[in-house]
């Protein structure tokens, strides 16, 4: 029996199971998501990107700057792709934004 059941092990839901055990530490949570982990050998080679939105929440809400700075590569924030039939064009900054933000794969975390 759980008090909370979370669909999906993304950003979102991991950020709030994260949350509502800080609140509550004696709080049984449920996390329930549509894949197994480890993922496919792809997945491995792309990782997740964590954008500044999310980078803000997670240091300002959650205290996770220093926790997120030691364990993941700083990224150069978003990254666009322009794709045509032939080749892909990457747009973006050249410089580290004020804000953090950060590569990951969300299940090394």
């Amino acid at each position: 029996m759980y008090d909370v059941l979370i669909i999906g092990a993304g950003f979102a839901g991991l950020t709030l199971a994260y949350q509502l055990r800080k609140k509550s530490s004696d709080l049984r949570i449920a996390i329930v998501h549509d894949s197994s982990f480890p993922l496919d050998d792809i997945s491995d080679k792309v990782g997740e990107s964590f954008n500044e939105i999310g980078a803000v929440y997670f240091d300002q809400m959650l205290g996770l700057k220093e926790f997120m700075k030691e364990r993941y590569p700083r990224k150069l924030g978003m990254r666009f792709f322009k794709i045509n039939e032939s080749s892909y064009q990457e747009m973006g900054y050249n410089n580290f934004t004020p804000n953090h933000a950060f590569s990951f794969r969300a299940w090394e975390a």
